[in-house]
């Protein structure tokens, strides 16, 4: 019985130390951007460095992208979390028009214009 004790003691600290109680999970999320010469490359290593310090336990990397179309069709795949998008691009997208007709993607959600840009339809 004694035995018993000891180990089951010993199993249970073991457990406590490779997996202490309470220790934060971290979420990792990635931002496709532009190319690394671009505007929505810094734009994005930007964002991810201040969501990743200001929400714990999120570790938010930008990724190098091909561009806004090559982005939409990160987030249709369900390959990336988030992406800068242009806007003429977000509404071809979620529409099935434009650069994307016949190809709506209905999982595109946003949350910010980030510049004013005027475009034709």
């Amino acid at each position: 019985m004694k035995k018993l004790v000891v180990w089951t003691a010993l199993i249970l600290l073991s457990g406590s130390i490779v997996f202490p109680a309470g220790a934060a999970k971290k979420l990792y999320s990635a931002i496709a951007t532009g190319e690394v010469g671009g505007t929505y490359h810094p734009l994005g290593r930007s964002l991810a460095a201040a969501l990743s310090e200001r929400i714990p336990g999120l570790v938010a990397t930008a990724q190098t992208g091909n561009a806004s179309v090559a982005n939409s069709n990160l987030i249709a795949r369900q390959t990336i979390e988030s992406a800068l998008i242009q806007n003429n691009v977000v509404n071809w997208a979620y529409t099935g028009t434009g650069l994307k007709e016949k190809r709506p993607v209905k999982n595109l959600r946003t949350i910010a214009s980030l510049y004013q840009k005027p475009y034709k339809s």
